[in-house]
């Protein structure tokens, strides 16, 4: 839902609700979530906006949270989260996350616009570890920058993220970064240009390692951590 507060000010909001899992015996894993946010142009050269989501995973059974510590049972890689950190205790049934960003843009000029993105998220319901000594590990951010206009000349970007172990579910963590696991740092470098109409070439450099290091309490994320990825891509756009 979109609604136009003032000139050059809009409101927006959003909200779901996803079945994660679906079980024959026991109630489903689901995640309900709520998103409001804005979007400014104060003036002809500058755009910002911003968003603030809620996450409430609940009725999580041990399967989630094997998949979420090792990947165990999951179809797609996962791995990370501490076994009873991720939900203050073993297999707890919710997880409850905030999240923010912000973005600001300057389009000073049509080849070179400017563009300033950053975002937050802690989990609330993260614990420190009773069974290690790994602590609530339970925040998330990332910062990034990108110049240029892909039409005109060239978009080149740079971004750093930060996810500690149990900041979220490990299963919804990218994977061209991070693999899917949590408890990951690293950098994106990036660049973007239309070679045809409707044609894009991008090309993009991943570079990811270990947030902590401590074997047993971070062993399903540490092996593998330090990894460089090149990944290009030809996109085509149909009208």
């Amino acid at each position: 839902m979109t609604w136009e507060v003032a000139e050059g000010l809009e409101a927006f909001a959003n909200g779901g609700y996803y079945v994660i899992d679906e079980n024959t015996s026991a109630k489903d894993p689901h995640l309900i979530a709520g998103q409001v946010g804005f979007r400014a142009e104060p003036t002809d050269s500058i755009d910002l906006g911003g968003r603030a989501t809620y996450y409430s995973f609940d009725s999580l059974d041990p399967a989630f949270h094997a998949r979420g510590v090792n990947g165990a049972g999951g179809s797609t890689p996962a791995g990370g989260n501490i076994v009873d950190g991720l939900s203050g205790g073993v297999g707890g049934q919710d997880i409850d996350v905030v999240e923010a960003s912000l973005y600001l843009g300057l389009w000073t000029t049509t080849a070179w616009p400017v563009l300033f993105y950053g975002s937050w998220a802690n989990n609330l319901t993260a614990e420190s570890s009773m069974l290690s000594t790994a602590g609530q590990e339970d925040t998330a951010w990332g910062a990034g920058v990108e110049i240029g206009n892909k039409k005109k000349y060239v978009k080149l970007g740079v971004g750093y993220w930060s996810i500690e172990a149990n900041a979220f579910p490990s299963q919804f963590i990218d994977s061209d970064l991070f693999d899917g696991l949590t408890n990951r740092k690293g950098w994106a470098i990036y660049g973007s240009r239309s070679v045809w109409k409707n044609t894009d070439l991008n090309v993009t450099a991943f570079l990811a390692d270990e947030i902590e290091a401590a074997v047993p309490p971070f062993g399903d994320s540490v092996p593998n951590a330090d990894r460089v990825r090149i990944q290009a891509d030809l996109v085509f756009k149909f009208d």
